[in-house]
C-alpha cells in the first residue's frame, strides 16, 4: 500500500526523534505546517501507518501524544557469521523492513522537495482513472442548442464518449445505478451534466460518479469556450487525485486536505471539506473552510457558491443550536439563490429552513416550506429533489405526531417514483419509513424485507444499515435467531455485520461470542473512522468491562467514547453516559 506525502512526512517525523512523544499540535505543525485540519486527520494517518508497519509501531499516550515504539539499532560492524552462516547479532525482521521503508521514503520525500515546486506536484496514483462522458443536456434545449453542441464537442475531445445509450437526465437521477448498468471497472468514472442559461451566462453543473463516491461542481461563464476549458481542467484535477480510488472513507478528508493545499481557490473542494468536517462535528475547522468559500465566492462573483456558503453556515449554526443565527443565514442563502435564479439550490436551502421549523415544532411552517422546496425542484427539473422533499415532509409529520399526513406524503413520494420510472434503489428510503410507520408486525416485517431487497448505492447505504439494525432488533424480540443472523449476513459492510452479530449473540446469552464480534466491529469501526459502528460497540464493550472490573479496558473504551461522542450523539446517549460515569 503506497503512502501519501503526508504519511511519509509523519513517519519521517517519528523516526527523526524516536524517543520523543509528539503531541497532536507538534504533528500538525511539522506535517501539515499549521494548516487548519482536524485532529481526526492525525489519527487516521497514524492508523494507516500502524496498518502498514505494525499495530504496535506507534503508541498513543492519553492526553499527551504519540511515540515511535520499534527500536532503531545500528548493526555491529564486527559481527561475524557463525558456523551456520547466520549473523550472530540478531536484528528483528520487522525493524529491518520498516527501517528500509522509512529511509527510502525519507530520501524520496527529500528528493521530491528538492526537485519540484510543491504547487507543481501532481498526485502519484496507484491506478490511473479513466473518464467516460455522457453528452450533456440543456435545461431548455432550443435556446441553448449551439452552446450545448460546442460544450459536448469540447468534452468529447478530452474524454471518452460512452457508447451505451444512457441519457444525461437518467444518469443525473441515478448516477451510481447507471454506472453499474454500464458495467464499468472499479477505477473507471462516468460523468455528465446540465447546461443552463441564467441571467446572460452559461451555467454548467457536472457530476462524476465512481465506485465509492461522487463529485459535483458548478461553473459559469458568458463564453462557452472559456467555460469548456475551465470545466475540463477542473475534471482532470479531481480525477487525477486519489479521491475516487480510496476505498476507506475515513481517509477521504486527508485527500481533500491535500487537494485544497494544492488548489486553495477551488470552491468545490472547499464545499466538500466543509461538509465532511460538519459531519465529523469539527465545527471550528468547518467554519474556517466555509468562511473562505464565502470570501472566494464574493471575489469571483459566483452566486451558486456564495449561496452554498451561507447554507453551510446555517447548517453549522443548527448543529451548534444557534437557531436564530441559523434562521438568518438560511434566509440569506435562499434570497441569494432566488435572485440568481438557482432554483435547484434554493430548493435544498428551503429544506434546511424546514429543519428549523421542525425544531420549533411548527408543522404548518414545515408543510409550507417543504411544499415550496418540492415546487422549486420541479421548476428546476430536479425530480429526485422533489421526491426527497415529500419524503422529508412525511418523516417530519411522523415525528410530530401527524399520522394521516405522514402516510399521505409518503404515498405521494412513492407515486412520483413510479411516475418517473425510477430505478429500484430510490424506493429504499420510502420503504424504510413505511416499515417504521407500520403498526402491524407482519406488515412491518414485509416492509423491512422490501427495503432490504432494494439495490445498495453509496447514497442509501445508511438506510440499508439502519433498516437491517431495526429488523434484527425486531427478530430478536421474536427470538428468531436464524432469521436475524441471515439479515446480519446480508449487510455488505463487515463492521456493521459484526456489530449486528454481537447484538444477536449477546441477546442469546452467548457472551463470549457476542463480545468477540463486538471487539471485531469496534476494531473495524475505529480503523475506518466509522463512529456509527465504533460508538455503539464501545458502549457494549465498556458495560462488559465494568462487569469484569477491567480498569485498562474501561479506560480505553471511555477514552474512545469521550473523543468521538460529538453532535447529536450526546443527546441520544445522555442517560447511558451518566449511568456509565462518562458525563
Amino acid at each position: 500500500m503506497p503512502l501519501t506525502q503526508k504519511q511519509g512526512r509523519l513517519l519521517a517525523l517519528f523516526l527523526s526523534e524516536p524517543d520523543s512523544i509528539f503531541s497532536k499540535e507538534d504533528i500538525l505543525d511539522h506535517v501539515w505546517e499549521g494548516r487548519a485540519v482536524s485532529e481526526q486527520v492525525v489519527f487516521q494517518n497514524i492508523s494507516t501507518l500502524r496498518n502498514i508497519i505494525a499495530s504496535d509501531a506507534i503508541r498513543t499516550y492519553s492526553k499527551r501524544g504519540y511515540q515511535w515504539q520499534i527500536p532503531l539499532r545500528k548493526s555491529d560492524p564486527d559481527a561475524r557469521p557463525n558456523a551456520s552462516g547466520k549473523i550472530t547479532q540478531k536484528i528483528p525482521a520487522l525493524f529491518l523492513i520498516s527501517t528500509l521503508v522509512a529511509l527510502t521514503l525519507i530520501a524520496a520525500i527529500f528528493f521530491l522537495n528538492q526537485t519540484k515546486n510543491p504547487a507543481d506536484q501532481t498526485p502519484n496514483t496507484e491506478k490511473q482513472t479513466s473518464v467516460a462522458f455522457i453528452p450533456v443536456e440543456a435545461r431548455f434545449g432550443g435556446t441553448l442548442s449551439d452552446g450545448k453542441g460546442q460544450l459536448n464537442q469540447n468534452l468529447a475531445a478530452s474524454f471518452t464518449t460512452i457508447s451505451s445509450p444512457i441519457s444525461a437526465r437518467a444518469f443525473l437521477n441515478s448516477p451510481y445505478m447507471e454506472r453499474q448498468k454500464a458495467g464499468f471497472s472499479e477505477n473507471k468514472l462516468l460523468m455528465s451534466g446540465i447546461l443552463r442559461w441564467i441571467q446572460g451566462n452559461y451555467f454548467f453543473t457536472y457530476h462524476i460518479q465512481g465506485q465509492h463516491r461522487s463529485w459535483q461542481a458548478y461553473h459559469t461563464s458568458s463564453d462557452i469556450q472559456a467555460l469548456s476549458q475551465t470545466v475540463i481542467a477542473d475534471i482532470r484535477l479531481i480525477t487525477n487525485s486519489r479521491y475516487f480510488s480510496i476505498q476507506n472513507d475515513a481517509l477521504v478528508t486527508s485527500e481533500l486536505e491535500l487537494l485544497h493545499n494544492r488548489n486553495p481557490e477551488n470552491s468545490a473542494i472547499l464545499v466538500y471539506l466543509a461538509k465532511r468536517h460538519l459531519n465529523e462535528a469539527n465545527y471550528d475547522v468547518a467554519g474556517a473552510y466555509i468562511d473562505k468559500l464565502a470570501q472566494l465566492s464574493v471575489t469571483n462573483n459566483m452566486s451558486a457558491y456564495l449561496a452554498t456558503a451561507k447554507w453551510l453556515q446555517g447548517e453549522r449554526a443548527i448543529a451548534q443550536r444557534e437557531i436564530l443565527s441559523a434562521q438568518n443565514l438560511l434566509n440569506e442563502a435562499a434570497s441569494i439563490s432566488e435572485k440568481a435564479e438557482l432554483f435547484f439550490i434554493q430548493s435544498e436551502i428551503t429544506k434546511a429552513i424546514a429543519e428549523i421549523s421542525h425544531i420549533k415544532g411548527d408543522f404548518e411552517a414545515i408543510t409550507r416550506q417543504l411544499l415550496q422546496a418540492a415546487s422549486l425542484a420541479r421548476l428546476a427539473n430536479e425530480p429526485v429533489k422533489e421526491i426527497r422533499a415529500y419524503t422529508l415532509l412525511s418523516i417530519m409529520a411522523g415525528k410530530l405526531g401527524f399520522a394521516d399526513k405522514k402516510y399521505e406524503y409518503l404515498h405521494h413520494a412513492k407515486s412520483l417514483l413510479a411516475d418517473g420510472n425510477f430505478d429500484a434503489s430510490h424506493y429504499m428510503l420510502v420503504y424504510y419509513h413505511f416499515a417504521m410507520f407500520a403498526e402491524d408486525r407482519a406488515e412491518k416485517k414485509q416492509w423491512y424485507q422490501d427495503t432490504l431487497s432494494r439495490p445498495i448505492t453509496p447514497e442509501n447505504t445508511w438506510v440499508f444499515k439502519s433498516a437491517a439494525a431495526d429488523f434484527v432488533d425486531m427478530l430478536i424480540e421474536e427470538r428468531k435467531w436464524l432469521e436475524a443472523a441471515d439479515v446480519a449476513d446480508r449487510v455488505p459492510d463487515p463492521a456493521t455485520a459484526h456489530q449486528l452479530k454481537a447484538v444477536i449473540y449477546l441477546a442469546q446469552g452467548n457472551r463470549d461470542r457476542g463480545l468477540s464480534e463486538a471487539r471485531e466491529a469496534f476494531t473495524l469501526g475505529r480503523v475506518n473512522g466509522d463512529r456509527w459502528v465504533g460508538l455503539p460497540t464501545a458502549f457494549i464493550l465498556l458495560e462488559n468491562s465494568i462487569t469484569d472490573d477491567d480498569p485498562v479496558k474501561i479506560s480505553e473504551y471511555k477514552q474512545y467514547i469521550k473523543s468521538n461522542l460529538k453532535g447529536r450523539w450526546k443527546d441520544w446517549r445522555r442517560e447511558q453516559l451518566v449511568n456509565l460515569g462518562i458525563e
